[in-house]
């Protein structure tokens, strides 16, 4: 895969849709009673809807040159998740310890008894994007545990750098086919795209 840089420019909005947990509901048709489950993990990751604004020739070369370069769903990218940095704290925050799966990641190098992260807050490890779904507090030697959605299937390394301020996923399109449309004055609209959680 190729990674190409996103072009942070001209967007109109991202609409983001959360990974689809695996879970099932049954209903009765005679009692009208639900059963539901969890299988644990996700049928898919994170999609983002990019919408970009209409813009003049210059602006559209840049989304033009990202198209090629992408080369349809080979290539790969990464999209910021916030506008602006979600946290002002400080520090170099790390996974602490390997082999860590599941819905909770301890982390270290938070500043000593803060609140870390807030229930709604997004966080990434490499490429991967997550919600955070309970508070996070952090402990005397700055040490704290989040709680995250979807759950860790694969485990980063200990010492993997944990971004909170400005998260981001990495993402590669659904569909190989991009353009754009020219309007009358010269006024140019790259078509609205979709792209998908590269896991």
């Amino acid at each position: 895969m190729t990674f190409v840089p996103f072009p942070a420019r001209s967007i109109g909005r991202i609409d983001w849709t959360l990974p689809e947990a695996a879970t099932f509901v049954v209903k009765s048709g005679w009692t009208a009673t639900r059963t539901t489950g969890d299988l644990g993990g996700v049928r898919a990751g994170w999609t983002a809807k990019v919408v970009i604004v209409p813009q003049t020739i210059l602006q559209l070369e840049t989304w033009r040159g990202w198209m090629a370069a992408m080369r349809g769903v080979v290539g790969t990218t990464t999209v910021g998740a916030t506008e602006v940095a979600q946290s002002t704290l400080t520090g170099n925050v790390t996974v602490d310890g390997a082999g860590q799966v599941g819905a909770a990641l301890a982390t270290a190098g938070w500043p000593a008894g803060v609140v870390a992260l807030h229930a709604g807050q997004l966080a990434s490890v490499g490429g991967r994007l997550f919600v955070v779904t309970a508070i996070a507090t952090s402990d005397a030697a700055g040490k704290a545990v989040l709680a995250l959605f979807p759950a860790l299937t694969t485990a980063p390394a200990a010492g993997a750098a944990v971004e909170f301020r400005n998260p981001a996923c990495t993402m590669a399109l659904t569909n190989p086919q991009l353009g754009w449309s020219v309007a009358p004055g010269r006024i140019y609209t790259p078509a609205t795209f979709v792209l998908e959680e590269a896991l």
